[in-house]
């Protein structure tokens, strides 16, 4: 066809379509222009009006039919026709209010759940990362192959730092990474930032710009030099106020002046906590950047000082796998010329920064997504079973259709377009739900799943939307459609009243049945797991934690460079804990550097006495976390003693308590008491000796799902640091009501000292479950609502089956039949399905469970108090579901029933 073609149709078809009824009047006017120009040329010819007219209507060959033509013509009848099987659909909806209602509802809810989880889903695991060219873009990991027990996984060193970028010809750029905090003081009240000390190429590394101001230059990586920051633009609307004239203007942190050259565009984007690394920590909120200036001692080191998290970039085009070859063959060169006496093989690992992202949390969010799908599949085979139910009462209509002369296509066309609308509308409800129900997980879940910032509706979650409204729409429209092949014009109106009457036994029927057993099927898998991660979270909570959780509230705090005296130091936290436990109430009080639950610090080798150097042998010896406490530590976190004595606040000699747990790996074959006395040397065989005054219990220090690890306690008093954690027993219930007098306590000893993490334990409990709690509760959720679409679907069935048998069961009860034996039957025709759909379920889990391992603590697939709870649940749902119709069936009055037909 040629263009200016296009000039006359496009338009003629708009306007067929806009202005319909305008359209019809003029062709209308003309049909009956030609017509009345017909009869006056009969009459010209001597016709009488009334022959000329019938005439004229015989030449023309009907006007109806004509009209058809016109409207062919204008090639929009394919959407005329969808537009009145819409509004067909739509009137059909109208007239069964109930029906609607529900399964809009139903569909809601599923639709909802799937939106709202892949919105998620899709800021941590498919959204494009905010940098440039992020495929690129690495973290670096080193291993050790002959010490993974010992050393999992380990940051980067200095020397491979400095040396990687020049020597191997795949990398681009590499930036170092560690974490830190800073006293914020000045105007306003005193604030514990969180602190990140970078390359100075680490922006251009990522591509990501300052909004305002500048990055860091060469020079500002050298020590005295590196007193300037670039600031989060969250941290800018919040403490300044949006200010840009905070830009180039001094901020005292730690009490040293620090000028701001940079303010970062909104919402960058960064690895938190232990994202990057777990022996690398970084602050869970990030305010502040740094340049990270290395001292000339620690340049010039050459042994195992792993303890910088790294990012490389990629020269374009290189392939990773070659550029970590060559990264590795560099570290195991390095780490011969350094360790010669000791043979090490390196291995290097490239992460992509997806990956850093999304590491921890993937499997179990695709677990919460795989649970929302399997609600979705039961809220459509429920809906579509209650639909193949109205497919049945509605064949007279069919039939009629057909009689008329509508094909089975035009019906199935019917039936696909009212799924779509059904699951249009649930589908509109869903994404408000969605909307509602992602703002609850942001507020619920931000402990449990990093990065909810990211978290939002954009186009491919609006696009995920639509291809599950659309799938859903032809999934629900699948059985009635193949009910109507079966739809004939005689079987249709013979049918007329006694239907129902005929129905039971049918194909229809079966296929209830079938979708029944199937939607029971799903429900089990997803009760299954949710009851293995429910019994698994109970498992884990009540493991034994080695301290005591009630009656305990933390702080923490930071002592700033006026504070560099460690005589000051001392005195402060002695003269803060004597207040504390002044207070009425206070039963014990005490200080550590590591709060149990909290922190994973990097443990360092535990050398015995007649170690004096570094060795193939002994470095295989244990790694312990190492803390310093003060006197009345243990007393205030119930920490049991097990041998020996607490440290006390004379020691005048290198003392340490020491974990059972370590005890015994160095002294496997000695009994606790007689560890007692013996010396030890930490971090390294060179280091000095510290005697052993006591043992101490267990402790599960980074995670509850996770083994206790050894652990060394030095007493404050030799080791006085600047940042401590306050634990205070109160012999009250109400632990909340401390923190105002705690706050009020440190205020008198220094008014601008921040108190951050002010917190009971059992928080700090509940915030290191946090992701195991997210994800049971909303697969728990889901099983829930699953159950409840369950015994609407069992009922629906049950009742609909006595409803089609009510005829028959009238004429058992006549015949002699007791209302027992017709309560057994109907039960044991609903619960068929039920019991066959739940072995399947519980076998598909089972088999499926493995994926499940790593998500579940203490119970294994084949649990068998998830699978009882499973099974009773279900089937006691079941019966309840099946009684209510079976009951009404047994007291049907035999007389009735024979009359209703």
């Amino acid at each position: 066809m040629r263009l200016e073609h296009w000039f006359y149709i496009v338009p003629s078809r708009l306007r067929s379509l806009l202005r319909r009824s305008q359209v019809e009047r003029e062709l209308n006017e003309e049909l009956r222009f030609h017509v009345d120009n017909q009869i006056d040329e009969y009459i010209a010819r001597g016709l009488t009006p009334e022959e000329a007219r019938y005439a004229a209507l015989r030449a023309f060959g009907g006007v109806e039919q004509r009209k058809e033509e016109c409207r062919d013509m204008r090639q929009v009848r394919a959407l005329d026709e969808l537009i009145q099987d819409v509004r067909y659909a739509i009137r059909v909806l109208w007239k069964s209010p109930g029906f609607a209602a529900t399964a809009v509802a139903t569909l809601a809810l599923g639709i909802g759940a799937n939106t709202a989880i892949f919105s998620v889903a899709h800021a941590l695991l498919l959204k494009p990362l905010p940098y440039a060219n992020p495929d690129e873009l690495y973290a670096v990991e080193m291993h050790l192959p002959q010490y993974s027990d010992k050393y999992p996984s380990l940051p980067v060193r200095v020397r491979e730092l400095i040396g990687w970028p020049q020597a191997s010809t795949g990398v681009s750029q590499i930036s170092a990474v560690k974490g830190g905090n800073f006293n914020l003081t000045g105007s306003g009240e005193p604030e514990r930032i969180g602190a990140v000390a970078v390359s100075t190429n680490f922006f251009s590394l990522v591509g990501v710009q300052p909004r305002l101001g500048r990055g860091f230059i060469a020079g500002e990586q050298q020590s005295g030099h590196d007193n300037v920051l670039v600031i989060s633009h969250e941290f800018w609307v919040r403490r300044f106020g949006a200010d840009p004239g905070v830009l180039n203007q001094r901020i005292s942190l730690d009490g040293l002046p620090y000028q701001v050259v940079g303010i970062l565009p909104p919402h960058f984007l960064f690895p938190t906590g232990k994202q990057l690394h777990p022996l690398v920590p970084l602050p869970p909120r990030i305010d502040v950047w740094k340049p990270l200036a290395l001292s000339p001692q620690e340049l010039r080191r050459r042994d195992t000082d792993w303890q910088y998290g790294a990012l490389v970039r990629l020269k374009t085009g290189a392939a990773a796998e070659q550029v970590r070859q060559q990264l590795e063959a560099i570290a195991q060169r390095n780490i011969q010329q350094d360790l010669p006496n000791i043979p090490l093989d390196v291995r290097v690992r490239l992460i992509p920064m997806r990956e850093v992202f999304s590491g921890n949390i993937r499997l179990g969010l695709i677990l919460v997504l795989c649970a929302a799908v399997l609600l979705l599949l039961i809220a459509c085979v429920n809906i579509a079973s209650l639909l193949l139910a109205r497919a049945i009462h509605r064949r007279n209509e069919f039939a009629i259709r057909v009689a008329l002369g509508a094909g089975r296509r035009r019906l199935i066309r019917q039936s696909i377009t009212e799924g779509l609308v059904l699951s249009t509308l649930g589908g509109a409800a869903g994404l408000l739900l969605a909307v509602w129900g992602t703002r609850i997980l942001i507020a619920r879940a931000a402990a449990a799943l990093p990065v909810f910032q990211e978290v939002g509706a954009n186009a491919s979650v609006l696009a995920f939307t639509l291809g599950v409204v659309l799938i859903t729409g032809l999934g629900l429209s699948l059985a009635p459609a193949v009910q109507l092949f079966g739809v004939g014009m005689s079987g249709g109106l013979a049918a007329g009243a006694g239907a129902r009457a005929v129905s039971t036994g049918t194909a229809a029927e079966r296929l209830r049945r079938l979708l029944v057993g199937f939607e029971v099927a799903l429900s089990a898998a997803l009760l299954m797991t949710a009851g293995l991660l429910v019994h698994s979270f109970i498992r884990l909570m009540a493991v034994d934690k080695g301290f005591q959780v009630e009656n305990i509230v933390c702080m923490n705090l930071t002592l700033g460079q006026e504070y560099q005296n460690s005589a000051l130091r001392l005195s402060f936290y002695r003269d803060l804990l004597e207040r504390i436990r002044a207070l009425p109430a206070v039963t014990a009080a005490g200080g550590t550097s590591v709060i149990p639950l909290t922190d994973a610090p990097g443990g360092s080798s535990i050398y015995l006495e007649s170690d004096t150097q570094l060795d193939e042998a002994n470095l295989k010896r244990p790694t312990a976390s190492y803390s310093v406490i003060t006197p009345g530590y243990f007393a205030a976190v119930g920490i049991p003693l097990r041998a020996g004595r607490f440290l006390g606040e004379q020691e005048t000699q290198p003392a340490a308590l020491i974990s059972e747990k370590l005890a015994r790996a160095l002294w496997p074959a000695e009994s606790l008491t007689a560890v007692v006395g013996r010396r030890i040397r930490n971090g390294s065989p060179d280091a000095s000796l510290w005697t052993v005054v006591g043992i101490v219990g267990d402790v599960r220090l980074s995670a509850l799902d996770r083994a206790s690890v050894p652990q060394i306690y030095g007493p404050y008093h030799q080791s006085p640091i600047g940042a401590m954690s306050i634990v205070v027993r109160t012999a009250s219930g109400d632990v909340r009501a401390l923190a105002s007098a705690l706050r009020d306590e440190v205020r008198q000893r220094d008014k601008n000292l921040p108190v951050t993490n002010l917190r009971t334990m059992s928080e700090i409990v509940a915030a290191s479950v946090a992701q195991r709690r997210f994800q049971m509760s909303l697969v728990s959720l889901f099983a829930i609502a699953a159950l409840a679409l369950v015994l609407v679907g069992i009922y629906g069935l049950v009742s609909y089956s006595v409803a089609c048998r009510t005829r028959d069961i009238g004429l058992r009860i006549a015949l002699g039949a007791s209302r027992e034996e017709i309560l057994r039957s109907v039960l044991l025709t609903g619960l068929r399905p039920v019991v066959i759909g739940l072995v399947c379920g519980i076998a598909g889990t089972v088999l499926g469970a493995r994926a499940l391992r790593s998500l579940l603590f203490g119970v294994g697939p084949l649990d068998p108090v998830a699978v009882g709870s499973v099974a009773v649940i279900l089937l006691a749902a079941a019966v309840v579901a099946c009684y209510v119709p079976a009951r009404r069936a047994s007291g049907l009055d035999p007389a009735t029933a024979l009359r209703c037909e």
